[in-house]
C-alpha cells in the first residue's frame, strides 16, 4: 500500500489461514480500493500464486510471501527497468532479514555485467542455475515478470503445479518458465526483504520432493538437448541425499541403519540413478560425489552425512538453541 508506484493491483490470496489475515485484510481492503482479497482453503504457496496470478489483469507480475515485505520503491524500480529495457523478466537484489539484522543479499555475483541478455545467451549462460550452478536465482520473489510471458508458458503446461511439490515450487515455476523469455534484466537494487527463519530453519520433511523433482528436471534436460546440465543435477541430486540424512540424524529419525536401508533402497529405484549410470557410461570425468552412487558406496555416503553432524558452526549453534527454545514454549 505504501509502495511509490501507485497505479497497483493487490491480489491478496488468503489461503486457509487460521489466524486473522481475512480480518486484517477485510479491513485495509475497505480502505483502498487497489486491494482484493480472495479466500480459499489451504492448498500451498504453489496454488496461492496461481489463484492470484488467474485474477490479474494487469501487464507485469510481482510475487510477494506472506512473510515477507518491499522497499517502498521496490515496484517502481522494477516496472522502470522492465519498461524501459522491454524485457521479460527483471530480478533485482534482496536483503535478507533475521529479527532485527538485515544483510544485503546480491542476486548475481559483483562481476555480472549490468545489461539485457538475450536468448540464445540466456538460455545457454543461465538456464544451468535449475540443473544445480548458481547463475540465475531461482526464487519467484525478487522479480517482476511479463504477464503475457507466463500466459505463453501456461498453455503448454500449468506452470504453478507442474511438477506438485511441497518444496522448490519458485524453483518449478521458473524452470518452467525460463524457455518462453527471449530477455531479461538485473538490477542492482535491493526488491525484496526476505525474512529468514521458521519453518526452514527447522526440520524440512519435504526435503525429499527435490529428489523426485530430480527425475522431472532430467526430461527437461532431454526435451531440451541441454547437456551442459546432466553433470550438475547429478551432483545437487547426492547433496540432497546427504543432507536428508544429516537432518534426519540430526533430528534422531534415523540411526545409521536406517540411513543405509533407506539409501539402499531410493538408489535402487531412482530414475535419475539409471540416468547417471548411462550419462557416465562413455564418460572418463565422473565427479567423486556420482562414482560413491554409481558403485553404490552407500557407508561413505553416510558417513559423510554424519560428519556433516558434527560440524558445529555459528549458524548451526543458533539453529539448535532456537530448536530448544521452540520445543520449551510448546
Amino acid at each position: 500500500m505504501k509502495q511509490t508506484y501507485p497505479a497497483l493491483e493487490i491480489i491478496i490470496v488468503n489461503d486457509g489461514s487460521t489466524d486473522r489475515s481475512q480480518e486484517i485484510t477485510e479491513n485495509l481492503a475497505a480502505t483502498d480500493q487497489r486491494i482484493r482479497l480472495i479466500n480459499q482453503t489451504n492448498k500451498g504457496v504453489a496454488e496461492a500464486r496461481k489463484t492470484g496470478y488467474l485474477s490479474a489483469s494487469r501487464e507485469w507480475l510481482v510475487f510477494v510471501d506472506a512473510d515477507d515485505s518491499l522497499p517502498k520503491d521496490s515496484i517502481e524500480n522494477l516496472h522502470a527497468a522492465a519498461d524501459g529495457h522491454g524485457v521479460d523478466v527483471v530480478c533485482g537484489n534482496a536483503r535478507r532479514q533475521w529479527g532485527a539484522f538485515k544483510k544485503h543479499y546480491p542476486a548475481f555475483p559483483r562481476s555480472m555485467e549490468t545489461r539485457v541478455i538475450r536468448s540464445p545467451e540466456l538460455f545457454d549462460s543461465f538456464d544451468l542455475s535449475f540443473f544445480g550452478v548458481n547463475r540465475f536465482p531461482v526464487n519467484a520473489w525478487g522479480k517482476i515478470y511479463r504477464k503475457s510471458t507466463v500466459d505463453k508458458a501456461m498453455e503448454d503446461k500449468d506452470v504453478f503445479l507442474t511438477p506438485r511439490l511441497h518444496m522448490g515450487e519458485d524453483e518449478a515455476f521458473n524452470v518452467n518458465v525460463f524457455p518462453y523469455l527471449s530477455s531479461f534484466f538485473y538490477l542492482d537494487k535491493c526488491v525484496y526483504n526476505y525474512r529468514v527463519g521458521g519453518l526452514t530453519s527447522n526440520y524440512n520433511r519435504f526435503l525429499t520432493d527435490l529428489l523426485d523433482f530430480g527425475d522431472y528436471r532430467i526430461d527437461l534436460l532431454d526435451r531440451y538437448h541441454y547437456r551442459l546440465g546432466y553433470t550438475p543435477l547429478f551432483i545437487e541430486y547426492v547433496n540432497i541425499l546427504i543432507s536428508h540424512i544429516q537432518q534426519c540424524m540430526e533430528y534422531g529419525n534415523m540411526t545409521r541403519k536406517d540411513a543405509v536401508a533407506w539409501l539402499t533402497e531410493e538408489l535402487d529405484h531412482r530414475y535419475l540413478v539409471k540416468r547417471m549410470a548411462s550419462f557416465f557410461a562413455d564418460e572418463t570425468d565422473c565427479p567423486e560425489k556420482c562414482k560413491m552412487v554409481l558403485s553404490r558406496n552407500i557407508d561413505k555416503i553416510v558417513s559423510l552425512a554424519e560428519e556433516k553432524t558434527k560440524h558445529i558452526t555459528p549458524k548451526t549453534i543458533v539453529k539448535r538453541t532456537l530448536r530448544v527454545l521452540s520445543r520449551l514454549t510448546h
